[in-house]
Formats: C-alpha cells, sequence, structure tokens
C-alpha cells in the first residue's frame, strides 16, 4: 500500500484502521489491538474501529480494549445509535470512553431520556461524526435523504464528515454523497467547506498532512467557489 504511485506521487494519504468486530469475543479484540500496536509505529494504523452488527454484543464490553488502544497512541472510532432501542448501553458506554470519531449516531437525535442525555455528551465533548446518507437510506434506519440527522448536526455546527459507508455494497461514491447533500439536504457551499474543514481535522493522520489538506481544500475554494476565505 505504501508503495502505491499515488502515494509515492503525494496524491493520496493513506492509513489503516483496524475493526473490532463487537459480535465477536474479546480475546480477538484483543488481538487485533495487538495487531494494531505492531503496525502503528511504522505509520501503517492509525486507529481502532468498534463496528458490527449493533443487534450483538455489548458496546462497554469493549472499553478496556478501547482505553487500551489510546495508551498506546491509536485513535478510536465507534458505530453508536445504529438501533433506537438501546439508548441507555450509548450512555454507559461514553461515560466510559469517548472516541475521537463516531460512526452514524443514526438514533441520538431521538427524544427519549437516554437518547438526549447521550447526545449532550456527543455534543459537550464535541466528539466528531461520521455520517453517510445512501447507507442509512439503502438500510431503511432512514425513510429519505430529506430526513437525514445530518441537517440537525449542521445547525448545531457540530463537526461532521460525510463518507461512503462501504461504496461497493452501497453503489455510492464520495463525490455523489456530497452531490446528494447538496440536492436532497439542501446545504449550501459555505457548509460544504464547513464539512471538510472538519474532516481534516478528525482525520487520524499528522498535523503536517491535516496543514497540506487545509490548504489545497482553501485554495481550491479561493479559485472556484468562494470570492475570498480569509476570514474564515
Amino acid at each position: 500500500m505504501q508503495n502505491a504511485p499515488s502515494v509515492l506521487d503525494n496524491k493520496i494519504y493513506v492509513t489503516l484502521i483496524l475493526s473490532i468486530d463487537r459480535s465477536k469475543s474479546l480475546d480477538e479484540a484483543l488481538l487485533t489491538l495487538e495487531l494494531a500496536k505492531e503496525y502503528y509505529s511504522n505509520g501503517l494504523v492509525s486507529g481502532i474501529d468498534l463496528s458490527g452488527n449493533p443487534l450483538v454484543g455489548n458496546l462497554c464490553d469493549f472499553v478496556p480494549v478501547l482505553n487500551t488502544a489510546r495508551s498506546y497512541g491509536l485513535k478510536t472510532t465507534v458505530h453508536i445509535a445504529e438501533t433506537a432501542d438501546q439508548s441507555e448501553d450509548w450512555c454507559k458506554f461514553l461515560r466510559l470512553h469517548l472516541p475521537d470519531r463516531l460512526g452514524h449516531g443514526i438514533f441520538l437525535t431521538n427524544s427519549d431520556e437516554n437518547s438526549v442525555l447521550a447526545r449532550e455528551i456527543v455534543l459537550k465533548s464535541q466528539i466528531p461524526l461520521e455520517l453517510c446518507l445512501t447507507s442509512n437510506v439503502k438500510s431503511k434506519a432512514i425513510e429519505n435523504y430529506e430526513s437525514h440527522h445530518l441537517n440537525y448536526w449542521m445547525d448545531k455546527k457540530h463537526p461532521i464528515c460525510i463518507c461512503t459507508d462501504d461504496k461497493g455494497l452501497f453503489n455510492c461514491t464520495l463525490s455523489g454523497e456530497f452531490q446528494l447533500s447538496v440536492e436532497r439536504c439542501c446545504l449550501n457551499n459555505e457548509q460544504l467547506f464547513q464539512i471538510l474543514m472538519d474532516s481534516v481535522n478528525m482525520a487520524f493522520c499528522t498535523e503536517n498532512v491535516k496543514k497540506q489538506l487545509s490548504h489545497k481544500i482553501r485554495e481550491y475554494f479561493n479559485s472556484f467557489i468562494f470570492d475570498d476565505l480569509n476570514k474564515k
């Protein structure tokens, strides 16, 4: 991977995030963690992801693994609130471990007491969210693009990034997801710019890489979208 032409030409920067399946055992999770630790030192791996079938397993069971990962210097990202009936578990988990990013968060905007408490933790801690429009629609987690929770978090000025979840499985592209965010969720250019800058800030990469990415984004928007970004 590190010898790919696009990487060597500095056209793309890639690190791996190793996934822990919440439906599997803690022993398997620890094996993944040790593998991540081994390859973290050479820059190949940058973090740990906790995901898998949200109806199986409990997030809290994996808190020791995630906390250990952080002690190694690894970043953590966790899929949360993918089903509506586990809000008490979200609260318990977020009180034990605050991930560097959260995946989906579809039902964090629900109105029950535990959803509100979990949402308050996310907002107060400014934990960035990875949002996947097409994935959520095709999996029937939400009814349509217009009702996606993207706009809730944008209204709160909360950091988010737009993702595909799995471009092969859901037959979507990142560019297409951004287009949908404009056409179906009515985002404007200012909001797109902010999402891209937030995406840089929440990326699991070095500060030098973030600086380069921020410069490229500003340069593009200055040239093609805005007249002046000096005040942004």
